[in-house]
């Protein structure tokens, strides 16, 4: 049998040669490429924003302090300090980054500090040890030109404004040296002018205890520059002046609750939540002595603990006290206030309703379940709100309808570790548009998100083989069913797309056949895209090799009538002597990455031993194994789990295990594996070897002549992932 079949094999050769030679160089063009056409990735977006923020990101503000002598007598209850100090502490409402400078015949800045808590504490400590020097003059000039400075390099596309304490007298000693009245008054003006060009806001209070502030020189700053001014002789006018500024730059409602003259006991005030959208509310209270005691309670309610709750900030100072309510609950409240007999107090409800609710989410458009990530956080007069005392109470959830079938799914949001916002995430399974939408709540306090969408892409078609090869005389037309190479594992209609025809072809598709008819000579390839709406567009190459109808008849046909007579003989004679013997058993194992890129390995066993001759007695491809296989998993398995993730695994070889052959061989319990694709290895004690073909015998190899009871191999189908892999694992044995 040997012998006829190497006979026929060298006529077959000799005719070959015959035929080749003949027709020159006809196919010299007819080179096919492995694949031109790529599956398009998913569109998966990047990271989108549901809201936006304000141009405005907040104020800078410069606290510019007169600490010359002549305001020990202005300034005698330092009023100027205690109202420094206050607004530090109501920087949440201004969302101001602040910087001090203290001026007199010298100049000494901070930098300008963004309000954290620390940085608020040393500011008022600074604050508390500033002494009106007795021998200090008065550089207004300096103080004003050292601010506009400081205000020039804090950055752009902030609000910008200089709160200036001082008692309004330029004053300065004819043996400070290098510097003179005249100077100072010169930079005052200098001064003035750079901040009405810039748009910096000047306010000032003059401190006049003494009756010696000088009001037409702070007019001229502050009507310059659209700031106002306050001459303050007692706490009430700088009460309502502190007031103004906090309206004004921290974009705030200002309400007086109540005035009256402490007699030692209690006072109550009551005052309103009339809205649940408030971020936080403030109640000032302002006197000129320090308070003996604070209780503040919801009406006819017990008393909150001031010292020991996030929702409430209690601070208090020589001159004010400041209970701060974060977030808090829509209702009527009372504070009830303990002043020092006969001092006059002066109580204010400041309020910011300047909050907006952000949504952060990962990706808008995914496969199906694919994670979608997504953060909510507030925004507060143009600057994210990073604060753990704000979502600490809040809580948040997230609910996604299917616009297809109107299902709701709501789940919570978890709080951000860094307290920066909340968390939520949810995987789509269905194949549909979502509305997606976020609802936090808190203590009275509520949010609503805009609502948006998220698109779960289709599964991709599949096309087998990716490239085929066409022949056709001039004249010639050709009907190809396309659905014969495209699948679409869900039936869902496919349409067809072609790509920019070639000189050499005429070709156009209906519904699902691609109609083509060669024009003239040449070799040529047509790029047909299929498309079933998913986010994947696959692609087929048609190599058309087109020819003379007179060339084709006379030459090619009868030379290839005899060889394929030829070949025919042999594949007969070789299939006959060439059979699978033995039998096989199987596993597959898949190894995917999750999303930290640590490997997830998954085993399936097939638990029934199968002959190879059951497959096919000379031959079978792994495409016709892998559905043999299924028939024997799907119905021993009792996990659906398991089930589909067969399945999937099985789906995602399909395209390659056409490529992979397993063969019988001459010799006993000998067999070998072929492969046609990149993307296949084989296994081979362990270790992944690159080759083309595999030997396994029972009877030994060439170096190995002892007969073994079973060998093991396996075969591995390289994922798109550098590290995913599915891999089917074969213990072969003999009958």
């Amino acid at each position: 049998m040997k012998i006829y079949a190497k006979r026929l094999l060298a006529i077959a050769s000799v005719s070959l040669i015959l035929f080749v030679t003949g027709c020159g160089n006809a196919n010299k063009n007819s080179e096919v490429s492995d694949n031109l056409v790529k599956n398009m990735e998913s569109s998966t977006n990047s990271r989108i924003t549901i809201g936006e923020l304000e141009e405005s990101i907040g104020t800078d503000v410069v606290l510019l302090m007169d600490e010359s002598g002549s305001m020990i007598k202005a300034d005698e209850n330092r009023i100027a300090i205690e109202g420094a100090k206050l607004f530090i502490d109501m920087q949440k409402l201004t969302n101001a980054n602040i910087a001090f400078i203290e001026f007199s015949n010298k100049v000494i800045a901070s930098d300008m500090l963004e309000m954290t808590q620390q940085n608020k504490e040393n500011l008022k400590d600074i604050l508390d040890s500033v002494n009106y020097e007795g021998t200090a003059h008065t550089d207004i000039g300096a103080g004003l030109l050292k601010s506009v400075d400081m205000l020039n390099n804090a950055g752009d596309n902030r609000n910008k404004s200089i709160i200036l304490f001082t008692d309004g007298r330029t004053d300065i000693d004819v043996g400070t040296p290098g510097r003179s009245t005249k100077d100072s008054e010169n930079d005052v003006r200098a001064a003035v002018q750079e901040a009405q060009e810039r748009g910096y806001k000047i306010y000032c209070i003059g401190l006049n205890d003494n009756g010696s502030v000088d009001e037409q020189e702070l007019k001229t700053i502050t009507e310059t520059t659209g700031g106002q001014y306050l001459i303050a002789s007692n706490v009430d006018d700088i009460t309502m002046f502190f007031e103004k500024i906090f309206g004004a730059i921290g974009d705030s409602d200002v309400e007086k609750l109540k005035e009256f003259k402490a007699d030692g006991s209690y006072q109550d005030v009551q005052f309103s939540i009339e809205d649940e959208n408030i971020i936080e509310a403030n109640i000032v209270i302002l006197s000129s002595k320090s308070i003996e005691d604070v209780i503040l309670a919801r009406v006819d309610e017990d008393p909150v603990d001031l010292g020991n709750s996030d929702k409430f900030v209690f601070t208090r100072s020589n001159r004010y006290t400041l209970v701060k309510m974060i977030l808090p609950m829509k209702g009527d409240w009372v504070i009830r206030v303990k002043g020092v007999s006969g001092d006059l107090i002066h109580v204010s409800k400041i309020c910011n309703y300047e909050i907006s609710l952000m949504v952060d989410v990962s990706k808008t458009k995914v496969k199906r379940g694919e994670t979608v990530d997504v953060r909510a956080y507030l925004s507060s007069s143009g600057k994210v709100i990073a604060d753990a005392e704000y979502y600490s109470s809040l809580v948040g959830y997230l609910h996604v309808v299917n616009t297809a079938t109107g299902s709701e799914i709501q789940s919570e949001m978890d709080s951000d570790k860094d307290g920066n916002g909340l968390l939520g995430a949810f995987a789509p399974e269905d194949r549909a548009v979502y509305e997606v939408r976020i609802h936090i709540q808190g203590n009275g306090f509520y949010r609503d998100s805009t609502p948006f969408y998220v698109e779960v892409y289709k599964d991709p078609l599949v096309v087998s083989p990716d490239t085929i090869e066409l022949r056709l005389t001039t004249g010639q037309r050709e009907e190809i069913d396309l659905n014969q190479y495209f699948i679409d594992e869900n039936g869902d209609q496919i349409s067809y797309i072609l790509s920019e025809l070639p000189k050499e072809v005429d070709a156009a598709i209906t519904e699902n056949i691609l109609k083509v008819t060669a024009l003239q000579e040449g070799t040529v390839k047509l790029q047909v895209f299929g498309d079933n709406g998913s986010a994947e567009k696959v692609g087929l190459i048609l190599v058309l090799i087109c020819e003379k109808k007179e060339f084709h008849i006379f030459i090619v046909i009868v030379p290839i009538v005899l060889i394929l007579v030829v070949l025919c003989i042999i594949l007969i004679l070789r299939k006959m002597s060439q059979k699978l013997q033995g039998k096989f058993k199987f596993s597959l194992e898949s190894c995917m990455m999750d999303e930290y890129g640590t490997p997830s390995i998954t085993e399936f066993d097939i638990l029934t031993d199968i002959n190879a001759d059951q497959v096919g007695k000379h031959e079978f491809t792994i495409k016709k194994l892998l559905s043999f296989l299924s028939s024997y998993y799907l119905t021993t398995e009792f996990v659906d789990k398991k089930k589909t993730q067969f399945t999937q695994c099985i789906n995602k070889v399909s395209p390659n295990a056409n490529k992979v052959k397993v063969c019988g061989t001459n010799r006993e319990f000998t067999l070998k594996v072929k492969k046609k694709s990149k993307r296949v290895q084989f296994v081979e004690g362990g270790v992944v070897r690159d080759k083309q073909a595999l030997e396994v015998s029972l009877a030994g190899g060439f170096t190995n002549v002892v007969p073994v009871a079973e060998r093991t191999f396996g075969i591995r189908f390289q994922m798109e992932k550098s590290k995913e892999y599915i891999q089917i694992n074969i213990i072969y044995r003999k009958m």
